[in-house]
């Protein structure tokens, strides 16, 4: 291995960049560095660094006995309960706890660091050019409108392709087009991987953030579900079940607020620069607008009772933050108006579950609302594109199948359908990359970290026929999205598929965090039906239209795949990496 190379302690990627701070695959921070902003104008860094210092630390212990008080996001301050016979008055080992892990978004520290590299860099005879280049920069950012533009907004939704440095075209998104600084407020942030320094380098210094991430520090008290870092940063850990041993939080979400509207984003590209630059990543994201004043003062946003806005996105919304433990933010998702959204959320959280409220059971009642889907699954078919394989068998394959259809599944009977299992007929198509393709990739077999198939779960019993080669309609891109098309399998496999109203939908299309994995959607166990990660989803209602009719350009769905699909030929293997149940 070259000097300049070094391997990652936590995935083995071993990675080119001999200054890089965090793994290129997983953001875990290199032996020995210290994470801090990446390189920004030094006006901007006082000022977040002078915010920083100025808070009062006394915030870090501003936690009372639960009464009732305004969010974290309204307020600078968070709301716990106090565990039975715990003093409500601060200790002093609360006013010293702090994450042990590198994502601590300490940032008074971060822009110490930055700054103090910055000083040793900058030569002192380039100062008063530096200071000439930075007033001219803050007179531009001053000069120019702090809040996005109404041609910026995607007020009917959008689904995209993330943006990929060897495949640069117009209609992929990048980063920054999603997550705007201008106007930038509040946000709420969740994702499994999260590179801390390259995050903040694309958010303004004095944004207010909720991060909801799985990495728990060791010494926080089990009773406590969030920690807050400063006045304006609070850490969010969902709670995982003791039903199960091993799970993730694998939830891609984010909740921007700007001064005129609520822009709600899911995905399946975690908040590191690796997915949104060089994985095949996909993402949907819409703004709503700001109730009125007046509308607001008739619907109480304090209330808890859960307004449907006529379509159930803002109470599934609300519904999921609650499942996580986000309470600091939902009185202010409670001012938007999500009357134009049409979506539905599907939801994964941990644990043993005796209702259809979570996972695969609850797909059913998510596509009988969006769409009328006839009950005979042979006429449907699912293309299936996940970024990691788990243990799949025919039982998973044929509940998969009902959902897609409509058909509950925790009600159906356990035993074994009718019909040999390796039926090519089966209606479910998945996609993953062969040991071929990925070694042909631009990336290769070192860019595949987060590609994951456990050799293990490469068993006699797996649905084999079933799989197909995960090639990208991007030659030689790796795709780790996670997106599912239900169409009539009539339909054709040059047809261009768009989003569409209820009423006109012969399909659905599906994406989000779930893999093709147990872990994801969970499994049939004798007290009901296991889920071991936490996962979200959405939902869309949609259509295929000739390519020669055309589809406009922001309701079009664009699938990552090559059409027409590969099918495993014999001797082909799918990539396997021993790595976590994704």
């Amino acid at each position: 291995m070259s000097a300049a190379t070094w391997t990652c302690t936590s995935c083995t990627f071993i990675n080119e960049k001999p200054h890089a701070v965090t793994c290129e695959i997983c953001a875990t921070a290199r032996a020995g560095t210290v994470i801090d902003l990446t390189d920004e104008d030094d006006d901007s860094l006082q000022t977040a660094l002078a915010l920083s210092l100025s808070e009062n630390p006394s915030a870090v212990n501003d936690i009372d006995n639960g009464t009732a008080g305004p969010s974290f996001f309204e307020e600078n301050n968070v709301k716990r309960e106090i565990s039975p016979g715990e003093d409500p008055s601060p200790s002093p080992s609360s006013t010293t706890i702090a994450p042990e892990p590198s994502l601590s978004f300490s940032r008074a520290e971060l822009e110490r660091q930055r700054l103090a590299r910055l000083a040793k860099k900058r030569p002192l005879e380039s100062d008063a050019e530096d200071s000439s280049v930075l007033q001219s920069s803050k007179h531009a950012r001053t000069s120019s409108s702090t809040i996005p533009s109404s041609s910026n907004k995607c007020w009917d939704g959008r689904v995209s392709l993330t943006y990929i440095r060897s495949h640069p075209k117009s209609n992929h998104v990048k980063f920054e087009d999603v997550v705007s600084k201008q106007g930038l407020t509040k946000a709420f942030f969740a994702a499994s991987q999260i590179d801390q320094s390259w995050l903040m380098s694309h958010l303004p210094p004095t944004v207010k953030l909720v991060v909801a991430h799985s990495d728990r520090p060791r010494n926080l008290p089990p009773w406590e579900t969030s920690l807050i870092v400063d006045k304006k940063t609070c850490l969010l850990f969902p709670p995982m079940s003791p039903e199960v041993s091993y799970g993730l939080m694998h939830i891609k979400l984010f909740i921007l607020f700007y001064e005129d509207s609520i822009r709600v984003v899911i995905g399946s590209a975690n908040l590191v620069g690796y997915d949104w630059e060089k994985l095949e990543n996909v993402v949907w994201y819409q703004d709503f607008p700001l109730r009125s004043r007046l509308a607001d003062a008739v619907v109480d946003v304090d209330n808890d009772e859960l307004r449907d806005d006529d379509n159930g996105f803002l109470g599934q919304l609300i519904s999921v933050l609650q499942e996580m433990g986000a309470d600091q933010i939902i009185r202010s998702v409670r001012k938007g108006d999500f009357s134009k959204a049409n979506a539905s959320l599907i939801l994964s959280r941990p644990g043993i579950h005796r209702s259809s409220k979570c996972g695969l059971p609850a797909l059913p009642h998510v596509t009988r609302r969006l769409v009328k889907l006839p009950r005979e699954k042979q006429k449907y078919e699912v293309t299936y594109v996940t970024g990691s394989l788990g243990r799949l068998n025919w039982g998973l394959v044929r509940d998969f199948v009902k959902g897609a259809v409509g058909d509950e599944i925790l009600q159906a009977e356990k035993g074994k359908s009718k019909g040999k299992d390796n039926e090519n007929d089966a209606g479910l198509r998945i996609l993953f990359p062969t040991e071929k393709t990925v070694k042909k990739s631009t990336l290769g077999v070192q860019g595949a970290g987060t590609i994951c198939f456990h050799p293990s779960n490469f068993t006699p019993s797996f649905p084999i026929s079933i799989l197909h080669d995960g090639i990208s309609a991007r030659r030689g891109t790796l795709m780790h999205a996670k997106m599912a098309v239900c169409l009539p399998k009539s339909t054709p496999t040059a047809a261009e598929i768009e989003v569409c109203d209820v009423k006109d939908a012969d399909g659905w299309c599906y994406l989000g965090s779930h893999n093709m994995t147990a872990a994801a959607w969970g499994s049939r166990v004798r007290e009901g039906w296991k889920i071991a990660n936490w996962e979200l989803g959405v939902v869309l209602p949609c259509r295929a239209i000739a390519q020669s009719i055309g589809t406009d350009e922001g309701k079009k769905i664009p699938v990552p795949w090559e059409t027409p699909l590969k099918a495993y030929e014999a001797g082909d293997k799918p990539h396997m990496k021993a790595f976590e149940d994704l």
